[in-house]
């Protein structure tokens, strides 16, 4: 994975962990990148990113929806809490971002 998806991936978790279980959209989460000055499309986003966040059970969909679309809300889990702490590690999420 590129370093620029590994910061992406990172950040994605710090703003859903910032919104507690409120959740976000995919737009929304492309506003906060914006404001870092990353600028991933949107398809890529959705299916590099999101993806490998809610398949290693990181994220989910707030309302279990099985299909990504753009109106979807993220949270983040248990596991992607203790991600953040630094519980364990994972190479493809750059937290020193």
């Amino acid at each position: 994975m590129e370093k620029v998806d590994k910061q992406i991936n990172a950040l994605i978790l710090k703003f859903l962990d910032k919104m507690g279980n409120e959740g976000l959209t995919i737009a929304f989460i492309e506003g906060l990148l914006y404001d870092w000055h990353l600028f991933p499309d949107r398809h890529h986003l959705m299916n590099v990113n999101i993806r490998y966040l809610v398949n290693k059970h990181y994220i989910e969909p707030k309302n279990n929806h099985p299909i990504l679309d753009d109106a979807m809300k993220f949270r983040i889990t248990p596991k992607g809490k203790a991600l953040l702490k630094k519980e364990f590690i994972d190479a493809n999420i750059d937290l020193e971002i």
